[in-house]
């Protein structure tokens, strides 16, 4: 515990610019890849199952796992609230990309619903970190 919350942070902020490179990346992939399932599914009627489920899967529990973490835990509350905010919602942020692109790769077998759902996540997240970032802050009377 030698290490201050704000060197941590630090920490924190490059490890988000990773996932956020790996969600940018597997959420292209989907994309490419998107005709291609879509027309395996639609001649044998099923979809095939590949390892990119896995990295998807470990991919958001990795990113949800700190921004939760940076904004609930009584611990990450001490340190100031323009801080961490930022860096917390980011990793909130590259969770929902990866969400994202699992639902494009896996469009075929969903339901709409499930693609509403997640594009609703997207907005909900956006809106309540402008709501944060905007709120007005007390100002000190004496610094």
């Amino acid at each position: 515990m030698t290490e201050t919350l704000e060197q941590q942070l630090e920490k924190w902020k490059k490890t988000l610019l990773i996932y956020l490179g790996a969600g940018i990346t597997l959420l292209l992939v989907a994309l490419i890849d998107l005709p291609a399932q879509m027309l395996q599914a639609r001649s044998n009627h099923f979809i095939m199952v590949d390892g990119w489920y896995g990295l998807w899967f470990i991919l958001v529990i990795a990113c949800l796992t700190p921004g939760v973490l940076l904004l609930a835990t009584p611990r990450w509350r001490q340190a100031q609230l323009e801080d961490r905010v930022p860096t917390g919602f980011g990793f909130l942020g590259v969770a929902w990309l990866v969400m994202l692109g699992f639902s494009m790769h896996t469009s075929t077998l969903l339901p709409t619903v499930f693609h509403f759902l997640i594009f609703a996540l997207g907005v909900m997240l956006a809106v309540v970190y402008l709501l944060l970032r905007r709120r007005p802050r007390k100002e000190e009377m004496f610094p």
